[in-house]
């Protein structure tokens, strides 16, 4: 194989070549072409690494080499530095008003899903850790902002009823005061009342059934009998875990529990008198619950 070289015809003095190697095929010689221009360096006539050259581009017009990793592809831009290029790259993505169709399998590649408005969607509830919630201001320092105002349905009449289990609004009056009522629902509230005359256990306030507790949060008594004294013991079932005493005409006792008074489960309060008089009326008022 050798190299030659064939002539350009020119006016003058010919100034360019055809760069030719030659090669001995099945007895015969073959002239392979390649454009040179005459006076280059060999490095300059691999310059062109264009697909589609243009009547400026000089060389030998050449695809660059991909690696087996694939091109590199980096930013103009390091990290935490100020931005060189005015057009900064557009990032798209699937544009649809609802969510697009899952992809096969676990791995796949998958576009990002925008609004077609370009707003990108995250799905929330997908994420697998929870989402920390927290004010801004530590306890017992001043708050630094806005807080988070909690609300509820403002009404002059009580609301309809809904079912049980169902979620239900807080409920304040039409000045914003939040209506509570104490201990417990209004369905387990209990009372109780009786006429007392002998030294024997009478049932104030019924056992409130299996599972349930007794809580009673007041007692009252009045001795109507104009001549005896009396004492009213109450009772935890038959056990007596208060006692009044009851002067005769009129005296009595009012006494409101400072923490409601828990009673043995399933049991009845009960009260008896000292002794037997005509007559001193007792009353209890209180609530039931599983705990």
């Amino acid at each position: 194989m050798a190299d030659g070289f064939i002539d350009v015809v020119e006016t003058g003095i010919p100034t360019k070549s055809v760069d030719t190697t030659s090669l001995l095929v099945a007895a015969k010689t073959v002239q392979r072409e390649r454009m040179v221009i005459a006076g280059a360096a060999a490095t300059e006539l691999a310059d062109v690494q264009i697909a589609d050259p243009t009547g400026l581009s000089i060389g030998l017009v050449v695809l660059p080499k991909v690696p087996s990793t694939g091109l590199p592809v980096a930013g103009t831009t390091p990290h935490d530095a100020a931005a060189t290029t005015i057009n900064p790259l557009l990032q798209g993505g699937y544009a649809s008003a609802g969510p697009p169709v899952p992809v096969g399998s676990d791995g796949d590649a998958v576009r990002a899903w925008f609004l077609r408005s370009g707003a990108q969607v995250v799905d929330i509830a997908a994420q697998s850790l929870p989402f920390a919630v927290a004010g801004e201001s530590s306890d017992g320092v001043i708050q630094g902002g806005k807080p988070v105002s909690v609300g509820g349905l403002a009404r002059n009449t009580d609301r309809p009823v809904v079912g049980n289990g169902d979620a239900v609004r807080l409920v304040a009056d039409l000045l914003g005061k939040l209506v509570t009522l104490p201990y417990t629902i209004s369905a387990n509230i209990i009372r109780g009342l009786a006429t007392l005359t002998l030294a024997s256990d009478v049932s104030i306030i019924a056992a409130p059934g299996a599972g349930l507790i007794n809580y009673i949060t007041s007692v009252s008594g009045s001795n109507t009998n104009v001549t005896t004294d009396v004492r009213v013991d109450i009772k935890d079932g038959t056990t007596t875990i208060l006692s009044f005493f009851c002067a005769a005409g009129g005296g009595g006792f009012s006494h409101q529990m400072p923490v409601p008074l828990a009673l043995t489960a399933n049991t009845a309060l009960q009260m008896a008198l000292s002794g037997a008089v005509t007559d001193v009326r007792v009353s209890a008022q209180g609530y039931k619950s599983a705990a």
